[in-house]
């Protein structure tokens, strides 16, 4: 039997995807983007992946929220993190450049060892348009991480920036 909770949540997202349909063409501004990601410093880092919503709010500003995942080069060390941002763009035809700020939390395992805290991100990227439906994605971002972060062997694991490609959908 399903609980009310659950029912509740299904009942919301249908919601929003049936109002996100009825909007006009020129309000859809959402796109949905998988990334890959190399990660910095490149000693102590492998590539990660991740997902990013982004809603337009006017035809210059979007918000985003995003998540990533990343593995230290030694595969020891485990990081997750949401990021929450803002960001100006400017609309061209096909191709819009972005720069945006952004706050959230990223969490640390090593082993069964795990922490959380806080992070800061500020970042530049290109999207292009192609058809009316995906959508390219490149990015700079740099962390600023808030608390002391894991150490494997003598080096703390701090993530400083990271460079993604991602493809996406539009709606």
């Amino acid at each position: 039997m399903l609980r009310t909770s659950t029912i509740a949540r299904v009942a919301v997202c249908c919601g929003t995807f049936a109002l996100l349909l009825a909007l006009p063409r020129a309000a859809r501004a959402g796109e949905i983007t998988l990334f890959w990601s190399r990660n910095a410093p490149r000693d102590s880092w492998r590539a990660g992946q991740g997902a990013t919503l982004t809603m337009g709010i006017l035809k210059v500003v979007q918000i985003e929220a995003e998540g990533a995942r990343g593995l230290d080069s030694e595969d020891l060390l485990r990081m997750t993190y949401f990021t929450g941002s803002a960001a100006v763009k400017m609309p061209f035809s096909k191709v819009s450049p972005f720069a945006g700020l952004g706050v959230g939390l990223y969490q640390q395992s090593l082993g069964s060892n795990w922490k959380i805290n806080t992070l800061q991100a500020a970042f530049v990227g290109v999207k292009v348009r192609l058809a009316d439906l995906v959508v390219l994605r490149g990015e700079y971002r740099r962390f600023s991480l808030n608390g002391t972060p894991y150490a494997v062997g003598q080096k703390e694991r701090r993530l400083e920036s990271r460079i993604s490609l991602g493809v996406g959908i539009a709606f």
